[in-house]
């Protein structure tokens, strides 16, 4: 049956008028306002000219189409029209998020001090993150190769290049713009990203010699689904605690501090063992936070971080006391899909464990830099909190009669500290501010994370030139 030259035409036109207002959004921004980071302007740029090459493809495809004798072919090349739709929709879904995301609508002071934290790391120099907004609380990380793999598609179609190397995307609730506590977890997503480009190899080789000690103890055989079933659940556990781990390594206390307040993990003080026993729960893509806040717990001691931080009062340090021990009577496997019989849970998550203790020694050799850290921070937080408890920006400090500019994880970590043990310090020195207001706390609390961004922003200023 032969189609029409307008049917062709039609249909063409139409995905053509889905691509072109992507290339415009992308190309056609003001130079002043609104502004974007490099990562975001890199994205723009690559999503733009991938259009603009699909709208001059699609210009060309229905002589390709209607002069073609082979009925064959000309049909191929129709078909071609729904794959590059269907790359085009999945792209869809990230430029306006991302263009939502500029640098007035993002935590920019911090996603910078996140990007130079791991560029301290040599092998991960080239890795960099575009953000865009997301309409849950929640924060995520594409994982890397859905985009790739779409725009690649549709550069392998149109003539386009590949999708730049090393760029990761991440998702951040829209309402957290101005904050910087909770957007700590923006270094779990960064895991996410390092995971899968680079350390997924080594950690899937110890989840196979966990797996096959397990089998071995227990005398057992697994069937061709039934291994694969517990590779990927268990896989799907210890990516979550390597991201975990990776962020404790990278920023300190204070990525458990945001998990804490995300989850709201304070809950699990005052309360039986076992309860909620939504914390108990390992589901499929999750562990349980109980067994995440343990290893939080052992990196966080494997590092020196806890002997500095386990006599604080607040509540996300009471919550990695409570969770100091690897295993649990209360804890639950509900996955969608039933264990093999012959394996028991608990040899199950003791698999798991296996794997997050090596964790806890690989990573610190991955991630370095945790020893200066500690120190700068047992010097140089008190001080903070002093200029802090007076309304002063912290980027520039006294300390032992020299100055000195707090670096970004010292300087995170201490208002963390102040924002969960001194609040009401400050309250205090502001005339007309009830300590016990809860409306007070939750305004003063945000002026004080834009305190803290300011002298994260200050920091690549005040340092320009240092060795």
């Amino acid at each position: 049956m032969t189609i029409s030259a307008e049917v062709v035409r039609q249909e063409v036109s139409e995905l053509h008028r889905l691509i072109q207002p992507l290339v415009k959004l992308c190309t056609e921004r003001r130079p002043d306002f609104p502004t974007y980071n490099d990562t975001s302007r890199e994205f723009f740029m690559h999503i733009g000219e991938l259009g603009r090459r699909s709208l001059t493809y699609l210009q060309t495809l229905p002589t390709k189409i209607l002069n073609q004798k082979y009925s064959q072919i000309a049909a191929s090349n129709r078909q071609k029209l729904l794959q590059l739709k269907s790359d085009w929709e999945n792209l869809h879904q990230y430029i306006q998020p991302a263009l939502d995301a500029d640098t007035l609508h993002l935590p920019t002071p911090l996603i910078a001090a996140l990007h130079e934290r791991l560029h301290e790391i040599g092998k991960w120099r080239a890795h960099r993150f575009t953000l865009f907004h997301a309409s849950e609380v929640n924060y995520f990380e594409v994982p890397s190769g859905i985009v790739r793999r779409v725009a690649n598609g549709i550069a392998s179609q149109v003539g386009g290049k590949p999708f730049p190397k090393f760029l990761g995307l991440i998702g951040i609730p829209y309402s957290q713009a101005n904050g910087l506590f909770l957007n700590c977890a923006l270094a779990h997503e960064m895991g996410h990203f390092i995971f899968q480009e680079n350390e997924a190899q080594p950690v899937q080789e110890k989840v196979d010699d966990a797996l096959e000690r397990m089998l071995t103890d227990l005398g057992v055989s697994l069937d061709e689904e039934q291994i694969p079933f517990c590779r990927d659940l268990i896989n799907s556990w210890v990516e979550e605690t390597f991201c975990d781990l990776f962020a404790t390594c990278l920023i300190g206390p204070a990525y458990s501090f945001s998990f804490s307040q995300l989850v709201m993990a304070s809950m699990l003080i005052g309360q039986r063992d076992g309860e909620p026993a939504d914390f108990y729960r390992f589901e499929w893509e999750h562990p349980a936070e109980v067994a995440r806040f343990y290893s939080h717990r052992k990196m966080l001691e494997r590092l020196g971080w806890w002997a500095e931080i386990q006599d604080w009062s607040s509540a996300p340090v009471e919550v990695l006391r409570i969770c100091d021990k690897p295993t649990s009577s209360f804890f639950t496997v509900e996955v969608g899909g039933q264990l093999p019989q012959t394996i028991l849970q608990d040899r199950l998550l003791q698999c798991y464990n296996e794997v997050c203790d090596w964790l806890v020694n690989h990573l610190p050799s991955r991630v370095k830099g945790s020893a200066k850290d500690v120190a700068e921070f047992k010097m140089q937080s008190p001080i903070i909190s002093d200029y802090l408890r007076r309304a002063i920006v912290p980027s520039t400090i006294i300390a032992e009669g020299r100055v000195e500019h707090p670096r970004p994880v010292v300087l995170i970590n201490a208002g963390f500290q102040f924002w969960l043990e001194n609040l009401p310090l400050l309250l205090t020195n502001i005339k007309g501010e009830p300590r016990n207001s809860i409306e007070s706390r939750s305004r003063i609390g945000a002026r004080l994370e834009l305190w803290l961004l300011k002298a994260l922003e200050d920091y690549p200023l005040l340092t320009k030139g240092d060795s």
